[in-house]
């Protein structure tokens, strides 16, 4: 049953326990077919998922049983959604409850560095949510409801929110270098008041506050989406997703995606952060944006073109297109590699009398980036002519 202890009083205890520390927490020959070989983007994906309490799921039940208690992870935080609709996952959930940009690197108690779960073999990593904690945002809600907390845009909380640039784009930049060929989608804050708030909801939290809060949120957004457009990375905006405005904490508690100060019998989301419903809903945002900068990778390796030609007793290699989205070509005969090229343009020219002796057909291995998408094919063409013997 829910408690019959007044808003302020239900915060109050709340805010002073030590349930703050989780909150806080192609291929043309000289003829125009061709043969393109592909494996699935989602096929076998290790993915790993970065982030801290909006992320980890705190109070949704049921909450995973491995890993540290204390980073209360649920079984239903959108990277675990996220993670059952790709073909074949290993999924790694490094999130964390009170989780701060610097524990991407430090050990957070029991739970090792972040970053310590992403490889050379990871293909996907979800990049947070991350950064409020560095603001404080959960200490400033409660600061709001429990006192005054109106400010300008130019305060020290927005200071600490451009703070948080700098160490978003290291973190990032470390996963680019521990995980190469990983496609990034850093993740920003979602909407958790409309404008205006809900002062008969969320008693002590009138107009002037709600919108000064929300707008410290809508601030680490705008500066999270900024670095992922910075860094060429995918960003999932929770804003974005549809009727996001008829969810917030001001909504009835059965339709809230982010609970408010009434968290029910403490089964489904902690206040003030995503219930099992509003991690769905960004798991349905994530996904969407991963499936349209993977499609934007297909359309454009769909304009490439290989063509393996003779002239003057030379063979020429040339593949070309990808709306500018190549980023490196490995030409080969068979299994000789001949040349590796990251920039246009992508074509190799040899002796037709030297690559008469190499068993095999001509290949382009190229690779197209979109974003942080990649995605590779390999192109075989026919021998011309004056390969043979």
């Amino acid at each position: 049953m829910r408690s019959a202890s007044t808003p302020g009083s239900m915060l109050r205890r709340v805010l002073t326990g030590s349930l703050l520390a989780v909150l806080a927490g192609p291929l043309l020959a000289t003829t125009p077919s061709a043969i393109a070989d592909e494996t699935p983007p989602h096929a076998g994906e290790k993915y790993v998922a970065l982030g801290d309490s909006f992320a980890a799921g705190p109070q949704i039940n049921p909450m995973k049983s491995t890993g540290p208690a204390a980073c209360a992870r649920s079984t239903k935080n959108f990277a675990s959604v996220v993670s059952t609709g790709l073909d074949g996952a290993k999924f790694v959930d490094a999130t964390c409850s009170g989780a701060k940009l610097t524990d991407l690197w430090a050990a957070q108690g029991e739970a090792p560095p972040q970053l310590d779960a992403v490889t050379r073999k990871t293909t996907l990593v979800t990049f947070g949510t991350l950064g409020g904690n560095d603001v404080g945002l959960v200490g400033i809600a409660g600061s709001c409801v429990l006192g005054t907390c109106a400010g300008a845009p130019g305060d020290a909380n927005h200071e600490k929110v451009k703070a948080t640039r700098a160490t978003l784009i290291k973190g990032v930049r470390a996963v680019k270098k521990k995980a190469p060929s990983a496609t990034i989608v850093m993740v920003g804050y979602g909407t958790y008041l409309p404008a205006g708030g809900c002062p008969d909801t969320i008693q002590g939290l009138d107009a002037a506050e709600a919108d000064y809060l929300q707008g410290l949120i809508d601030h680490l957004s705008d500066v999270i989406g900024e670095v992922a457009e910075a860094e060429d990375v995918l960003f999932a905006d929770q804003r974005n997703i549809p009727g996001n405005l008829d969810h917030t904490a001001c909504a009835p508690y059965a339709e809230q995606w982010i609970r408010g100060i009434d968290t029910g019998d403490n089964t489904d989301g902690a206040m003030l952060h995503p219930s099992a419903a509003g991690m769905a809903a960004t798991a349905s945002e994530v996904t969407k944006v991963l499936k349209q900068g993977r499609a934007q990778a297909r359309a454009a390796m769909k304009t490439v073109t290989f063509k393996a030609t003779c002239r003057a007793g030379k063979v020429t290699l040339r593949a070309h297109g990808g709306k500018k989205s190549v980023s490196r070509v490995v030409f080969k005969v068979g299994r000789h590699t001949m040349r590796a090229d990251r920039s246009a343009p992508y074509r190799v020219t040899r002796k037709a009398k030297k690559l008469r002796q190499l068993k095999g057909r001509p290949k382009a291995v190229v690779r197209v980036r979109a974003e942080s998408v990649k995605l590779t094919r390999t192109f075989r063409a026919k021998r011309p002519g004056c390969m043979h013997r």
